[in-house]
C-alpha cells in the first residue's frame, strides 16, 4: 500500500456515504419537526403519550444521525489528507453505525463504505501512510 490512492478510494466512498447519511437524517428531522407525523398517528387511534414518544424518538434519531454524519464526513476528509488516523477510524466506525440506523439507504450507500474504510485502515501499511504524512 505504497500508493496513497489506496486510502483515497475508500475515503471518497466514505465521504459520499457521509453526505447521503446527512441528507437522509436532515430529511428525517424536517419530517419529525413538522407535525405531519403526529397528525397521521393521531388518526390511527394511538394514545397521545405514544405519539409524543414516537415523535421524540424520530427527532432524537435525526439529531444523532446528523452528528454521526458529521464525524463520517470529517473522518473521510482526514483519511483523504492523511492527517488523523484516529479521526479517520472514528469516521469509518460512525459510518457503520450510521448506516445501520439510517435504514435502506444507509445499508446500501453508507454501511459498505464504512466497512471498507475500517478494513483498509486496519492494515499496517495504512497506518504507515499516516505516520509518514505526520513526519513530513
Amino acid at each position: 500500500m505504497n500508493d496513497t490512492s489506496q486510502l483515497t478510494k475508500p475515503a471518497t466512498a466514505l465521504l459520499v456515504g457521509g453526505i447521503v447519511l446527512a441528507l437522509v437524517d436532515l430529511f428525517g428531522l424536517i419530517v419529525a419537526f413538522s407535525n405531519r407525523m403526529e397528525n397521521m398517528y393521531s388518526r390511527t387511534g394511538m394514545s397521545n403519550e405514544a405519539i409524543m414518544l414516537l415523535s421524540a424518538l424520530g427527532k432524537l434519531n435525526g439529531i444523532v444521525g446528523l452528528l454521526l454524519s458529521g464525524v463520517v464526513i470529517a473522518g473521510s476528509l482526514a483519511m483523504m489528507k492523511q492527517t488523523s488516523y484516529g479521526l479517520s477510524k472514528a469516521g469509518g466506525i460512525c459510518g457503520i453505525i450510521g448506516g445501520v440506523l439510517a435504514g435502506l439507504l444507509g445499508w446500501l450507500f453508507v454501511l459498505p463504505f464504512g466497512i471498507w474504510a475500517v478494513v483498509t485502515l486496519r492494515k499496517p501499511e495504512a497506518r504507515r501512510l499516516f505516520d509518514r504524512s505526520i513526519a513530513s
